[in-house]
């Protein structure tokens, strides 16, 4: 587990930010996470298996007055590990993804050897299902959105998963649900964690209020629809 350190500079406005504190405020947050990481590549690799966990904060996801620099270091940690920042055009290929979300364009993607994509199909809520996951409240409401949204998920490996093998599908007036053994499914025996859950669900409900149109540049939501 890696989480950084906090830099001697506090949250403080980007446009108040000296070069000198912004370098600083950078390097204090972005190597103290990436180099325990490399420091345990030997171990990993002679293991023949591994995970990292990398503990970021909310204003990689969130702007937040004050923390430019610290959410970009807790985004640059976020990335999915399967891309490879460091190909030819990586920047352009993955915007262009962003855009289009399109199969060709995410065939496109620099990926690392040996490494796959793991992805969740979400699909838009209709006004329906938007009035019952906004009954619930807190983590109720995403879990709703989720087993609402999103009922096929392929792994790291590329096998694909769907709600309908795992608790079946059923149908609520005119809102199609996926069983709870789906999120079991997900969480305990795939290993993907509460938190996945959450903010797929989030961005679910995030896109059926803003609509397409408005979500469109920003439709690469922050490294869990191309999870760890």
């Amino acid at each position: 587990m890696s989480a950084g350190a906090a830099g001697a500079l506090g949250p403080t406005p980007f446009a108040e930010m000296t070069a000198a504190q912004i370098e600083a405020s950078f390097s204090a947050r972005l190597y103290p996470r990436i180099f325990p990481v490399h420091a345990a590549l030997p171990a990993l690799r002679a293991r023949g298996a591994g995970s990292v966990i990398m503990v970021t904060t909310d204003a990689a996801r969130h702007p937040t007055p004050g923390e430019a620099i610290i959410g970009a270091t807790g985004a640059a940690a976020n990335c999915d590990p399967a891309l490879d920042l460091t190909a030819p055009n990586a920047g352009a290929l993955l915007s262009a993804y962003e855009r289009s979300r399109s199969d060709a364009d995410r065939a496109a993607l620099p990926l690392r050897p040996d490494m796959r994509l793991a992805l969740f199909r979400v699909r838009p809520l209709t006004s329906a299902a938007l009035r019952v996951v906004m009954a619930e409240t807190g983590t109720k409401r995403l879990q709703t959105a989720f087993v609402v949204a999103c009922h096929e998920y392929t792994d790291g490996k590329g096998q694909t998963h769907k709600a309908a093998d795992h608790g079946g599908l059923a149908t609520h007036g005119k809102v199609v649900f996926a069983d709870d053994e789906w999120l079991d499914f997900l969480t305990l025996e795939l290993g993907l964690g509460s938190k996945a859950i959450a903010e797929v669900g989030s961005f679910a409900i995030q896109r059926a209020e803003a609509g397409a149109a408005a979500t469109a540049p920003f439709g690469l939501p922050l490294g869990l629809m191309l999870p760890r």
